[in-house]
């Protein structure tokens, strides 16, 4: 009953957020501020999360990163740059990071990719209850099971307001 009773009040606070009048921005600020969630983008629009296996590139070679996880973020920029930088908005190819050093989220992208990000540019972010994953490092989190997000927040380019480094590709 008391577990319950937690997920129907954060389920509740969402809902809350979500359905004043503000833009996707706005209230994805307002949730991240509350700190009880965190936050997946992703071009495509899904159910429920399974783990899947993440990959970085290292010396230029695609490489495993972890076991099997979901990822999220307890940033929603993180969450919306993902959200954008997608097989989607960028059918030509891309190639996109992110990075967190001294308390600052670094963006960065190819111009190739930045060409691509039209202002018609959308995806998905998906907002999980932060204790359904355990912190990764100060801007992941991961979770070994399945999970379906409280709420899903649609966006566009023009919520994305981060600068956006050019990556440079050897």
């Amino acid at each position: 009953m008391y577990l319950i009773s937690i997920v129907t009040e954060m389920v509740g606070d969402v809902n809350n957020i979500l359905k004043m009048n503000n833009s996707p921005r706005e209230q994805l600020n307002k949730l991240e501020k509350e700190n009880k969630y965190v936050f997946h983008g992703t071009g495509s629009q899904i159910e429920n999360f399974e783990p899947r296996q993440a990959h970085t590139i290292i010396q230029g070679k695609k490489v495993p990163d972890g076991e099997s996880s979901i990822f999220a973020s307890s940033f929603a920029d993180y969450a919306v740059f993902m959200a954008l930088v997608n097989e989607e908005n960028c059918p030509k190819g891309y190639r996109s990071g992110c990075s967190y050093h001294n308390g600052v989220l670094t963006f960065r992208a190819t111009k190739e990719t930045l060409e691509q990000l039209t202002p018609e540019a959308r995806g998905y972010v998906y907002v999980f209850n932060r204790r359904d994953f355990i912190q990764k490092n100060p801007s992941e989190w991961v979770s070994h099971q399945t999970v379906t997000p409280v709420s899903i927040v649609t966006v566009i380019r023009s919520d994305f307001t981060s600068e956006i480094q050019e990556l440079k590709v050897k």
